[in-house]
């Protein structure tokens, strides 16, 4: 994976004037307790149960976030810088994250069943959406985008998909806390390892491991808060309000506060991008997918996404 474009990155929530501002540097989460013999095998199976059956409760979620970049800039200068906006999902391959001032989307981030979008609406009189495709995503597509996630790895890293019910496929080991189990997991673009709390199914941290053994991405979770929208006789169901996101080759970390999390209808608009480029008068649209050339995908009309 190459290593992610910082100043690309701070250029993008920096130009959100009025609503990029300095931020106190938080505490990193720590967890206690002694380590446990993390060599002896655990049966995932009622493990995988019981969070399969939480997270198949998930089936919208909306919220209103921020998103926040702390950490060094090429020049290793502090780096701190905030946007906030709405998290709309529908898993497990519906994302819809903007960002911008109140009233006024500057930023869209999101993804469909076939393609994913980063809208950079900064400049009201040059508007560019950047869109690819799953099926085609390789790492350096995504250092592309001014948030440099696979948007489907952000699904799965909210803890709120499915693991693979397959028991052959899984490797549970005791946790680092005596109330946690580890789990790894095969998934689409290697191995996802989840730390996850026996009692309540539900992750504190998610892995994403690369080649070597080397995690790609390290995401941690905490702040579970209850959800709106249930039906009067449901059980109470908690998603995480504060992800943060550490990367390989990043001296830093992307943090996301997720506020008043909702089960409700989210209009499909959302996850149109044909309509959203139309809805948001994009000018002009970068199709990754294109051959690159030696100075990168060349702007095409809004009106050519197939």
């Amino acid at each position: 994976m190459p290593t992610p474009s910082l100043p690309r990155i701070a250029r993008t929530l920096f130009c959100l004037a009025g609503v990029l501002f300095l931020i106190a540097p938080a505490g990193c989460e720590s967890t206690g307790g002694a380590r446990p013999d993390e060599s002896r095998l655990v049966d995932p199976a009622p493990i995988v149960e019981r969070y399969n059956a939480r997270t198949s409760r998930v089936t919208t979620l909306w919220a209103r976030a921020s998103a926040v970049i702390e950490g060094e800039d090429a020049e290793g200068r502090d780096l701190r810088e905030r946007a906030e906006g709405h998290f709309q999902i529908v898993p497990p391959d519906r994302v819809a994250l903007s960002l911008g001032k109140v009233g006024n989307t500057n930023l869209y981030f999101g993804s469909d069943d076939t393609f994913y979008w980063w809208f950079d609406m900064i400049d009201s009189e040059r508007k560019v959406a950047t869109v690819g495709r799953h099926a085609t995503i390789t790492p350096e597509k995504i250092d592309t985008l001014g948030l440099p996630i696979d948007p489907l790895n952000l699904v799965d890293m909210l803890g709120i998909t499915p693991l693979p019910t397959d028991m052959g496929r899984i490797v549970a080991k005791p946790g680092p806390e005596r109330s946690t189990v580890v789990l790894s997991a095969p998934t689409r673009r290697g191995v996802r390892r989840y730390t996850i709390d026996t009692a309540t199914a539900e992750p504190s941290r998610v892995e994403l491991i690369g080649p070597g053994g080397v995690p790609a991405l390290d995401v941690t979770l905490s702040r579970y808060t209850l959800m709106k929208g249930l039906g009067p006789d449901e059980a109470p169901l908690r998603v995480p309000g504060r992800i943060v996101v550490r990367m390989r080759g990043f001296k830093g970390e992307i943090r996301f506060e997720l506020y008043e999390p909702e089960r409700k209808d989210i209009r499909p608009v959302a996850f149109r991008v044909d309509l959203l480029i139309d809805a948001y008068g994009i000018d002009a649209l970068v199709d990754l997918d294109e051959p690159a050339a030696s100075e990168g995908p060349e702007p095409l009309e809004a009106g050519d996404l197939p």
